[in-house]
C-alpha cells in the first residue's frame, strides 16, 4: 500500500484485520509510510534509512543541474533524504528560487496540510509548544521551550502522542526534537515570519549561550545591523581561535549576512569560506568560492585556496595557491621548503589578473612578483603562521617529512606557542617527526602538545595525530585506543576532517590487528562520511583496507566496488596514490597474478626509491612490489629494492617492515637454491615480529616459508609450517588463502589423499591438474604453487599422458566425471586452450 500515511488510522487496521481473517491464503500486506509509528498490533517494522546526500543530489541535478552542494545538503536535510519529500521539494520550489545559493524553501503542501489538521486537533498550549520547538531547533530542552511558550511543560505531550515530536531524557534534562525536519518548518510556515521573529527576539533574551543568542537575533532581524554584525564576527573568531570551525562558519556566515559594508562582507565572506573548510563542510565551502572569485584576490584568498585545494587532493593547485599566499607575505618558497624569513613589507598593489576567475581553482604559474595582497589589514604574524600551516598539511599529504617539520617551526616562530595555528602545526609536527625515524622525540611532541592544548577540538586533532603516530610506530594497540577516542569522543564543534583522518587510520589500525569486521564497519561510516563531506584527499585512504578485506574473504565483487571507488591518478597527492597502489597490488598478489603488481607499483617504486630515506617502510608497497620481481624472475632487481628500503626500516626501527623485507629476502634465497640463507632470513623475520600484534604478517610469513621448503624438498617440515598458517588465515577470516594452503599442503603429499581417476598423479600433478580444469593460465598456476611455468608444463604433460587426455576442457570434463571438485575460479578467468 502506497502512502500509507495518507490513510487514517482506522482503515489501516481494517485492511490489517482482513489480512489476519484470512490464515490460509498467503497475503501480503505491505505498507509503506514515512514516520514510525503506525500504532497497530503485530506488525513486522523495517525502518529504512533516507537517500544519502550524494543520492539526493543526483535526484535533484537531474531538475537543475546547476545546483551548488550547499543547496543539496540543505535539500537532504530538511526532507531527511525522504524520495517522496525531495521529489515534492523539486515541484513546489519556484524555478527562481533555485538559482540562489541556498533556495528559500517553503514547508510542502503535505507537510503544510498535516501542520494545520494538527493546529486544529491540539489546544492552544499545545500549539505554542509547538512554535517553540519549531523554533529553538533541534534538541531544544524542554525546560526552555515551556519558558518560551509560556506553558506548561505538560502541553508537548500531545504532539509526542500524535508522533511529530521525540521526547528524550539525557544528563538529568529532557530534549525535543522534531520526527522530521519538515515539519518544523511548516510550523513557522503557519505562524507567519512576525510571530517567528518575535519568538526569536524572545528566544535571544532567555538564551544562556552567547552563540545561540547570536543565532536568533540574526533570525529575528529584519535588515542589516552593523552591531549584530560586529557581534558575530567576534564570536566566530573566537571560536577559530579553538579551532571549533563548524561555529566559527556559521558565525561569519551570518556576520557577512548582516552587515551593509562591502569591505567586511567580503572579509567575513572569506573567514567563512576559511571555517567551512575547516570544518570539513567541503560543498559549501566550493559554493562560496565563486562569491570570492568576485572580489578581487587577497593573499587571503590565496590561503584560503590553497586549503580547499588539499582538501579537495589537488595537488598542484594547492602548492599554487600556498605559494602565492606565502610570497605575497615576504616568504619564498624552494623545493616546498620555506627558505625566507616573511618579513617584506606588505604590499597594496592589486592582483595583475583582474577579471572573472570563478571558473577556476587552478593559480597558473607565475614569477614571484606578480604575486601581491588586496587586504593589508590582518596579515599578520597569526596569518603568516596560518599559512605555514596550510603547508605542514601539505607537506604530510605529500609524504614529505622534512618539509613538514620545517613548516611547523615555521609556524611557531611567527604565529607564537599559543597561536590556535602553531598549535594545530605542532600537533601534526610529530607526524613529520615519526616519519623521518625520530620516534621518541615525536611521542615527547606529542605528549608537550596534548598536555597544553585547551579545547575539545584541539584535543581532538593532537589524539588522532598521536594515534597515526603509534600506527606508524608499529604500536597498533596504543593507535586503537587513541583513534577511537578522537573518532567517538563529541567533538560536535570540532572538525570533520580530523574525524574522517581518525576514522580512515583506526579501519587501517583494525586491519592490522585482524580485527576484520570492525575495520569494515568504520569503512561504511567513513565511506559515508567522505561522500557527505567532499574530503577527496582521504577517499583513497578509507577504501583500501575494505578492498583488501573483501579480497581476502574471497568477495571480489566488493572488493573491485572499493578498488573503483578509491582510485588515485598520477596528479593525485602521494597519499592519495599510495593507498590505491597498494590496494590494487594486495588484490592482485591475492590473485596470484604478479605481473599486475609490477604494473601496478612500479610508478611508485621509481619516484620513491629516488629518495629512500623518504619511504621508512610505513607504507607497505616495497615488500609486495620486491616479492612480484622475485615471482616473475627479476631477483637482482628484487635484492636491491630489498637492500635500499630495508636499511631505512632498519636505521629507523620498523620492526614490522624489516619483517616484511625479510619474508620476501627468504623467497628471494629460496628462489636461488639457498635454502639455508632463506630459513635464516625466515628467522630475522619471525624475531622482527615477535609481541607485535600483526596476525596476518605473521600467517604470511609462515605460508611463504612454508612454499620454499616445500620448492626446496623438504616437504614434512613444509606441511607443519603451512598447517600453522592455514590456522592463522583461518581465525581471520581470509579464504582467499585458506584455500592457498589448502593447495600447498595437497601439493606437498604428506598427507596424500588417493581419488578414484586420479589416484595415479602425484600430488603436484593433481593439485595442477585441478587449477586448470578451473580455468588458471599456466602463468597464474605458477604463481599460486609458487613453481615456475616450464614446471607446471612439465606436470600438466604428464597429466595428459597419465590419464589419456588432450586438452584443458577434456581434463575439466574428466575431473568432473570423476566426481573431483575443480579449485574455484579465479576472478574474471576464463577457459584457456594454451598449451602445456
Amino acid at each position: 500500500m502506497e502512502n500509507a500515511h495518507e490513510a487514517r488510522p482506522e482503515t489501516l487496521a481494517l485492511l490489517q484485520s482482513a489480512v489476519l481473517r484470512c490464515p490460509t491464503t498467503p497475503t501480503l500486506l505491505l505498507v509503506a509510510r514515512p514516520t514510525p509509528r503506525l500504532d497497530l498490533p503485530d506488525l513486522h517494522r523495517m525502518v529504512l534509512g533516507g537517500l544519502s546526500v550524494g543520492d539526493v543530489a543526483l535526484l535533484v541535478r537531474s531538475r537543475h543541474h546547476s545546483v551548488g552542494g550547499a543547496a543539496v545538503r540543505a535539500v537532504h536535510d530538511l526532507t531527511g533524504g525522504l524520495p517522496g519529500d525531495v521529489l515534492d521539494l523539486l515541484t513546489e520550489t519556484p524555478e527562481e528560487a533555485w538559482r540562489d545559493h541556498v533556495p528559500l524553501f517553503t514547508a510542502t503542501r503535505r507537510h503544510r496540510e498535516e501542520v494545520e489538521r494538527i493546529r486544529r486537533l491540539v489546544p492552544a498550549d499545545t500549539w505554542a509548544m509547538a512554535q517553540a520547538v519549531a523554533v529553538l531547533g533541534p534538541a531544544a530542552d524542554l525546560a526552555a521551550a515551556s519558558r518560551l511558550a509560556d506553558v506548561a511543560p505538560e502541553a508537548v505531550d500531545p504532539l509526542v502522542d500524535l508522533g511529530v515530536v521525540r521526547a528524550g531524557v539525557g544528563r538529568g534534562r529532557t530534549h525535543l526534537d522534531v520526527t522530521h525536519p519538515m515539519w518544523a518548518l511548516a510550523v513557522r510556515d503557519a505562524s507567519g515570519p512576525g510571530a517567528v521573529r518575535a519568538l526569536h527576539r524572545r528566544a535571544a533574551e532567555q538564551a544562556g549561550d552567547a552563540g545561540r543568542r547570536l543565532a536568533h537575533l540574526v533570525e529575528a532581524a529584519v535588515g542589516p545591523d552593523a552591531e549584530l554584525s560586529r557581534r558575530l564576527a567576534e564570536q566566530a573568531a573566537r571560536h577559530a581561535s579553538a579551532g571549533e570551525w563548524s561555529e566559527a562558519s556559521r558565525a561569519y556566515v551570518d556576520a557577512a549576512r548582516t552587515t551593509q559594508d562591502p569591505a567586511a562582507r567580503s572579509r567575513h565572506r572569506a573567514a567563512a569560506v576559511d571555517a567551512l573548510v575547516g570544518a570539513g563542510q567541503i560543498p559549501e565551502a566550493v559554493d562560496l568560492v565563486a562569491e570570492l572569485h568576485s572580489s578581487p584576490h587577497t593573499a587571503r584568498t590565496h590561503a584560503t585556496l590553497g586549503y580547499l585545494s588539499i582538501l579537495l587532493g589537488r595537488h598542484h593547485d594547492a602548492q599554487a595557491w600556498l605559494t602565492r599566499a606565502w610570497t605575497a607575505v615576504g616568504g619564498s618558497v624552494e623545493d616546498g621548503m620555506p627558505t625566507a624569513r616573511a618579513d617584506r613589507p606588505i604590499s597594496t598593489a592589486t592582483d595583475p589578473r583582474g577579471g572573472d576567475t570563478r571558473a577556476r581553482t587552478h593559480a597558473p604559474a607565475s614569477p614571484a612578483s606578480d604575486i601581491a595582497p588586496l587586504d593589508p589589514a590582518g596579515l599578520d604574524e597569526e596569518f603568516r603562521a596560518m599559512v605555514c600551516t596550510r603547508w605542514v598539511l601539505h607537506s604530510l599529504v605529500s609524504g614529505d617529512g622534512r618539509a613538514l617539520v620545517s613548516w611547523a617551526d615555521r609556524a611557531v616562530e611567527e604565529g607564537g606557542p599559543a597561536s590556535v595555528h602553531a598549535t594545530e602545526a605542532t600537533a601534526i609536527r610529530g607526524l613529520g617527526l615519526g616519519a623521518l625515524g625520530r620516534g621518541r622525540e615525536a611521542r615527547a611532541s606529542f605528549d608537550r602538545v596534548l598536555a597544553d592544548v585547551a579545547s575539545a577540538a584541539q584535543t581532538q586533532r593532537v589524539t588522532m595525530g598521536r594515534g597515526w603516530l603509534d600506527l606508524l610506530l608499529d604500536d597498533p594497540l596504543s593507535a586503537r585506543s587513541a583513534l577511537e577516542s578522537a573518532v567517538s569522543a563529541d567533538f560536535s564543534h570540532g572538525s570533520t576532517r580530523i574525524v574522517l583522518w581518525a576514522q580512515a587510520w583506526l579501519a587501517r589500525t583494525l586491519f592490522v590487528l585482524g580485527r576484520w569486521s570492525e575495520c569494515l564497519e568504520v569503512t561504511q561510516r567513513a565511506v559515508v562520511g567522505v561522500e557527505t563531506s567532499g574530503h577527496e584527499v582521504i577517499r583513497p585512504l578509507v577504501h583500501w583496507p575494505a578492498a583488501v578485506v573483501h579480497t581476502y574473504r574471497g568477495d571480489l565483487e566488493q572488493a573491485r566496488a572499493h578498488l573503483r571507488a578509491g582510485a588515485a591518478s598520477e596528479d593525485d597527492y602521494l597519499s592519495m596514490r599510495l593507498p590505491s597502489a597498494i590496494a590494487h597490488a594486495q588484490v592482485a598478489e591475492s590473485l596470484a597474478d604478479h605481473g599486475a603488481v609490477i604494473r601496478v607499483l612500479e610508478p611508485v617504486a621509481t619516484s620513491r626509491l629516488a629518495d629512500p630515506e623518504s619511504d621508512t617502510g610505513f607504507w607497505p608497497w616495497s615488500d609486495l612490489y620486491a616479492n612480484a620481481l622475485v615471482m616473475t624472475g627479476r631477483l637482482a632487481e628484487a635484492e636491491r629494492l630489498l637492500d635500499a628500503t630495508g636499511a631505512v626500516a632498519a636505521r629507523h626501527g620498523r620492526r614490522s617492515a624489516l619483517a616484511r623485507t625479510e619474508t620476501v629476502r627468504g623467497r628471494l634465497h629460496g628462489a636461488r637454491g639457498d635454502i639455508d640463507e632463506a630459513v635464516a632470513a625466515f628467522a630475522r623475520a619471525d624475531a622482527h615480529l615477535t609481541g607485535l600484534p600483526l596476525p596476518l604478517e605473521i600467517a604470511r610469513l609462515r605460508l611463504v616459508r612454508g612454499q620454499v621448503l616445500r620448492r626446496a624438498g623438504r616437504r614434512r617440515e613444509a606441511d607443519e609450517v603451512i598447517r600453522g598458517a592455514r590456522e592463522a588465515f583461518g581465525r581471520l577470516g581470509a579464504t582467499t588463502y585458506t584455500d592457498q594452503c589448502d593447495r600447498e599442503l595437497k601439493a606437498s603429499g604428506v598427507e596424500r589423499r588417493r581419488q578414484s581417476g586420479i589416484g595415479e598423479l602425484t600430488p603436484q600433478e593433481a593439485t595442477v591438474a585441478e587449477l586448470v580444469a578451473a580455468g588458471r593460465t599456466n602463468k597464474e598456476v605458477a604463481g599460486e604453487l609458487y613453481i615456475s611455468v616450464k614446471t607446471v608444463q612439465y606436470h600438466l604433460t604428464r597429466v595428459y599422458t597419465k590419464l589419456g587426455l588432450r586438452s584443458r576442457s577434456e581434463l575439466a570434463g574428466h575431473l568432473t566425471s570423476v566426481n573431483v571438485e575443480p579449485a574455484a575460479p579465479a576472478a574474471g578467468a576464463e577457459e584457456s586452450e594454451e598449451s602445456p
